[in-house]
C-alpha cells in the first residue's frame, strides 16, 4: 500500500503531475540545506552521505510502499492547547503568559519568534491559538528534521536527542527521537516508528549520552534542559541550519 509521508496539501480535487515537481523539488532542497549546515561549520560532506540524505529526503517527502497505515495530521484543539498552556504558565492568573512565565517553557521561549504577533513579549490567547490554527492549516503529517550536536567546536557522537512535546501539546502531537552519527548529525523520528520524520509544534530538545552508566552532558541539556525547537513549515532556518551547541 503506498504511503503518503509529507503531506502538504489534501489531495482530494489534485491531480498527482500537479503536485509531484513541487515534492521532488522540496526533496532536493531539503538535502542541499543540510549540506550546508556541514559547509557553516567547517565540515566537508561526503558524496556517500550525500547519496544517502537524498534518498532519505525523497522517502520523507514523497512516501514509500509500506503495509503500516498512513501517518495522521496532528488534530489540533486551538483551546484546549491554551487553556492547558494557562493551567502550567500562567503563574499570576492574569490569563497572559508574561516574560517571565514563558522562560520556564524552553518549547514556547523556541516559537516566541512566530508566535509573539505584537512583539510585545507576551503570548496572548489570541496569539497562541492563531499558531496553533496556522500549524493546522499547513495540513503536514510529518517534516524532516534533522540536526547537529556539538560541543566546543566539536560533534558529540552516540547522543541521543529526543524532542518532548510542550507539556499543552502533549495531546496533539508525539515525540521524536534520534542518535547522532559519528558526525554529531541524526535524523528524527516518531518514537516507535522506523518513518523519518517529526510533527509540526512546540518541543523542548533533550540532549543526553551515557559513558559507563553516567550521563556525560550537563543538566542543562536534558533533565534540566533550556533547549527548546519549533518544527513548523515557515520556522526560519529549519532546512538548513538546526544546531544544538552545548556549551555551558
Amino acid at each position: 500500500m503506498a504511503i503518503q509521508l509529507y503531506r502538504i496539501l489534501p489531495l482530494r480535487n489534485i491531480e498527482v503531475s500537479e503536485w509531484l515537481p513541487f515534492l521532488n523539488c522540496r526533496s532536493a532542497i531539503f538535502a542541499l540545506c543540510v549540506s550546508q549546515i556541514r559547509s557553516g561549520i567547517g565540515m566537508s560532506i561526503s558524496s556517500a552521505f550525500a547519496q544517502r540524505l537524498i534518498l532519505l529526503s525523497t522517502f520523507v517527502v514523497c512516501g514509500c510502499s509500506s503495509t503500516e497505515e498512513p501517518v495522521a495530521v496532528p488534530s489540533f484543539d486551538a483551546n484546549s492547547i491554551w487553556s492547558q498552556a494557562l493551567a502550567s504558565l500562567d503563574k499570576d492568573g492574569d490569563k497572559l503568559l508574561s516574560e517571565e512565565e514563558i522562560e520556564a517553557s524552553p518549547s514556547l521561549t523556541a516559537a516566541m519568534p512566530t508566535t509573539d504577533k505584537d512583539g510585545d513579549k507576551q503570548i496572548s490567547d489570541t496569539e497562541l491559538k492563531q499558531r496553533v490554527e496556522e500549524y493546522r492549516d499547513d495540513y503536514l503529517a510529518l517534516m524532516p528534521f534533522a540536526c547537529l550536536v556539538v560541543q566546543d567546536g566539536y560533534p558529540v557522537v552516540d547522543a541521543t536527542v529526543r524532542l518532548v512535546p510542550a507539556s499543552f501539546m502533549s495531546d496533539s502531537i508525539k515525540p521524536a527521537i534520534g542518535k547522532t552519527d559519528s558526525e554529531g548529525f541524526t535524523v528524527l523520528a516518531i518514537n516507535g516508528m522506523e518513518i523519518p520524520g517529526v510533527q509540526v509544534g512546540m518541543y523542548r530538545v533533550e540532549i543526553s549520552k551515557r559513558d559507563d552508566g553516567e550521563e556525560a552532558i550537563a543538566a542543562q541539556f536534558n533533565s534540566e534542559t533550556k533547549l527548546g525547537q519549533e518544527v513548523a513549515s515557515d520556522v526560519e532556518g529549519i532546512e538548513r541550519d538546526v544546531v544544538f551547541e552545548l556549551n555551558e
